[in-house]
């Protein structure tokens, strides 16, 4: 008959089954959260994304439009800096989304920013202003004593 082997480990005893049980825990425990951790890779890949255009003297707002549908995106502009009333020709068939893009904005002063699933179209020349702006008062309570000056 095989003896049940007993090691000590800080003070408590752990059998041999025990500790193998324990081992296979972990194993299985690591292979989960490397399982997980390869799901977390699979982001939202959207500059590498594909499509197919064959439009003719349409509006950019309708160009914008299609890509939205055929790439599962959305745009976000502001019509006072994007032209979407301007018409355009395009023709691409199996194009990367940021060469559709640059062409289609190219000598307009639109840039363009993909973040996950959202293109933001921004004024090339937008810097950000900061103003300085000086308060004075004084700060009281309700029965107006002064806190501050």
């Amino acid at each position: 008959m095989k003896k049940n082997v007993v090691y000590l480990l800080g003070g408590i005893v752990i059998s041999f089954l025990k500790k193998k049980l324990l081992k296979m825990k972990l194993t299985f425990l690591f292979l989960l959260l490397s399982f997980v951790q390869l799901m977390a890779f699979q982001g939202f890949a959207q500059s590498k994304a594909r499509l197919t255009l064959n439009l003719d003297n349409v509006k950019v707002e309708e160009v914008l439009l299609n890509i939205e549908e055929q790439c599962n995106i959305y745009f976000i502009y502001n019509r006072d800096i994007v032209d979407v009333n301007r018409k355009v020709d395009v023709s691409y068939d199996n194009q990367g989304i940021t060469r559709v893009l640059s062409d289609l904005f190219s000598g307009t002063g639109v840039d363009y920013e993909i973040r996950e699933n959202h293109i933001i179209l921004k004024s090339s020349s937008a810097q950000s202003v900061k103003q300085s702006i000086t308060v004075s008062g004084k700060v009281s309570d309700s029965s107006g004593a002064h806190y501050l000056e």
